[in-house]
């Protein structure tokens, strides 16, 4: 690895769902709530000595250039020093589109050359059109290590889309 790029003391992630519900028409009583709260998760931490760890944190704004652009996990941008992935697994990425509503869909997939397979080998995922909300993966140790031949995520949408790309390797 040999990066001297800065690496993370702590990183806190907090992805929660919660809905109350009003009842209607339940007899006598008025007001009456049901709370769903299964997703409703303790926010997590990733350390270095964490289960699973997290070493170093990359954002960028990504701008596609005529509707495609690669994230290579051995070269992404740091805080300090360009960070190299290689022997890290991808453990969190958040992808969020334009501000105004303005990108249109994208997908992301491994890559065309040197696949990392944050999906399972042939899967892809997309991002809705006019979405300004990001989305949020946890892999919890799930992606294989970075690698030479196992380090690209393509992007594929539209012209010069951009997106604010935050990832988290440990």
């Amino acid at each position: 690895m040999g990066s001297s790029a800065a690496e993370i003391s702590s990183a806190r992630v907090l992805n929660n769902l919660a809905v109350t519900d009003e009842l209607k028409d339940v007899g006598s009583g008025t007001g009456q709530t049901h709370t769903h709260d299964d997703l409703d998760s303790a926010a997590f931490s990733f350390t270095a000595s964490s289960d699973p760890p997290g070493k170093y944190y990359s954002a960028q704004t990504l701008a596609l250039v005529a509707g495609v652009a690669t994230i290579d996990l051995t070269s992404l941008p740091g805080l300090q020093a360009a960070i190299d992935g290689t022997g890290l697994k991808l453990q969190f990425l958040r992808i969020r589109g334009e501000a105004d509503g303005s990108n249109a869909v994208l997908n992301i997939a491994p890559g065309a050359v040197n696949p990392y397979s944050l999906f399972g080998a042939a899967n892809d995922i997309d991002y809705p059109a006019a979405c300004t909300k990001p989305f949020t993966f946890e892999f919890d140790e799930g992606t294989e290590d970075v690698d030479a031949t196992h380090k690209n995520i393509d992007l594929a949408g539209t012209g010069t889309d951009s997106f604010f790309v935050e990832m988290i390797l440990g």
